[in-house]
């Protein structure tokens, strides 16, 4: 039912693997012709698995508290033995959030995963931000994130969902929101910011964040479903799909048109699916975040979404690092633009 992950084998000719359940990885071994066997771990996710010449099993793990620390199995025991503690700059892990795992029904009765982190300091409704991954071919998973502790810090709950489209959940699953399936997984994102206030979770305008695919995912739901935001934060994000494919890197076109649709065939479809067309409609700030040397997202996606809203006189910001691509990878910058885009939430969504 679920993907297996990681495989790793033995000098001795023993299998460890992990599976992706929910988002979850959960750890097997089978030792010669053995049934497989669980090992009891915390709950989050296998980044490396590792045998040593002598039958001991390593591996990293992240959870939403802790970032990655390396574990130890003895086989003889049935649970792994934590053996490197990263450090953790003074905080406890008590004091981050742990996400629940829930599902909302969308628009056509799909069941959609959603991880919700709150606030431990105030109560419902909260102000609440939509935290959108990438991809679209990828997962969020219950891994330790700075920034998303750093909003619930702040006062916020996020909601991470992995709407259709995502991987871990089967390939129909996957295939759901391809060429122009995608206003489906976009619907999903409206339907959520419903349910979450509808429900008394979230205070009513909600804000929505999403890097690369997820930059797209936050443009398209400015656009598309206006009144359900009042804030958001794209970081190099693709305002136009048509130009998006125009000018990525030629190595990653084909690959993406798999996904989006091609230029030659479905350019109305990636034309109507583009929120560049519909800028008009945007009614919340915008804060929009871009490396200058991304070659898989140009900075001109972020560039003309900027010039068409100060062009309508809308309430737009544009922070371009110089020293980037399409990761934010030096500290400094990760300073610079996620205390931006926190402080941008606090004067946006805070009453």
């Amino acid at each position: 039912q679920w993907d297996v992950e990681r495989v790793d084998v033995s000098p001795q000719g023993y299998i460890a693997f992990t599976v992706n359940v929910e988002g979850y990885s959960q750890l097997y071994i089978i030792m010669d012709d053995e049934s497989p066997r669980s090992v009891s771990i915390p709950e989050g996710v296998i980044n490396g698995l590792a045998w040593s010449n002598n039958g001991l099993l390593a591996f990293s793990l992240s959870t939403p508290q802790r970032p990655s620390n390396i574990y130890l199995v003895e086989l003889e025991k049935p649970e792994a033995r934590r053996i490197v503690k990263t450090p953790m700059m003074g905080f406890r892990e008590r004091e981050f959030s742990t996400p629940i795992l829930t599902r909302y029904k969308s628009h056509d009765g799909l069941l959609v995963p959603v991880f919700i982190y709150k606030p431990r300091t105030a109560k419902p409704p909260y102000p609440t931000i939509v935290w959108i991954h990438g991809g679209p071919e990828a997962q969020a998973r219950p891994r330790f994130n700075p920034v998303i502790q750093a909003l619930v810090f702040n006062g916020f709950a996020v909601l991470v969902p992995n709407v259709r489209g995502s991987t871990g959940y089967g390939k129909t699953y996957m295939h759901m929101d391809d060429v122009e399936k995608r206003f489906d997984a976009l619907k999903d994102l409206h339907i959520l910011a419903e349910w979450a206030v509808n429900t008394g979770l979230a205070e009513p305008g909600l804000g929505v964040i999403g890097a690369s695919y997820g930059g797209y995912s936050t443009l398209a739901a400015l656009t598309f479903f206006p009144d359900d935001w009042r804030a958001g934060v794209c970081i190099v994000g693709i305002s136009s799909l048509v130009t998006f494919l125009r000018n990525t890197g030629p190595w990653r076109k084909r690959h993406r048109e798999r996904e989006y649709g091609s230029l030659e065939k479905d350019v109305e479809t990636l034309e109507r699916l583009s929120p560049i067309n519909y800028v008009d409609r945007i009614k919340a700030p915008l804060l929009l975040i871009h490396g200058r040397n991304d070659v898989r997202v140009p900075v001109t996606e972020a560039i003309q979404m900027y010039k068409r809203l100060k062009e309508l006189g809308r309430d737009a910001e544009l922070l371009v690092l110089e020293d980037e691509g399409h990761t934010i990878s030096k500290h400094r910058n990760r300073v610079l633009a996620y205390t931006r885009a926190i402080g941008f939430f606090k004067e946006h969504l805070k009453k």
